[in-house]
């Protein structure tokens, strides 16, 4: 038997199927799942809710203390700097998905990383709720070439008086709070 809110779909048999998508053997329950919030389509019950999207931000200091900022190149905030990163992909750890994000926009290589936080307000990105998870990244080299989604990318010195997308003020506030910048020497 499966619940789903209010629906009760008594299974014979529950087989996964590719993409997350199962299989479910029910008589003539099926007919009815659509009514409850669900679709059914060949065999198979989709659920007809919404989910956040999962995302990583990178916050990544020179040894000076400047900042590496993309500009971005798409809505929103277009042309406004921004920390690198974006989507987790299925299968992906969110620390993978940091150093594949911050390597397609900035051409730097991670090479370690630590939590800062998981920023989750549902109005944070006004594509839709978004949760990210920043990390403080390390990197090998320091020479940031634009890639992917980004117009440009610099290390950028005065970042503390420039507006920055999304949430990542707070972002980078809070790396910084938490000792991320790292000493001039």
């Amino acid at each position: 038997m499966l619940r789903f809110g209010a629906l009760v779909v008594q299974t014979a048999s529950v087989v996964r199927q590719p993409a997350g998508c199962c299989r479910v053997s029910t008589g003539d329950d099926n007919q009815h799942a659509s009514s409850f919030g669900f679709a059914v389509t060949t065999g198979c019950i989709l659920m007809k809710t919404k989910h956040p999207s999962l995302a990583v931000d990178c916050v990544v200091f020179d040894p000076g203390g400047r900042l590496l900022l993309v500009r971005r190149r798409h809505p929103p905030f277009e042309g406004q700097h921004a920390l690198p990163g974006g989507y987790v992909e299925y299968g992906e750890t969110t620390e993978s998905a940091a150093a594949r994000e911050l390597a397609e926009e900035t051409g730097l290589i991670a090479v370690n990383s630590l939590l800062i936080g998981v920023y989750s307000d549902p109005h944070r990105d006004p594509r839709g709720h978004m949760v990210s998870i920043a990390y403080r990244m390390d990197v090998a080299g320091h020479d940031p070439h634009a890639g992917d989604d980004a117009a440009d990318v610099e290390f950028v010195a005065n970042w503390e008086g420039l507006n920055l997308a999304f949430d990542h003020r707070k972002i980078v506030d809070d790396a910084v709070r938490k000792g991320a910048t790292p000493k001039e020497t």
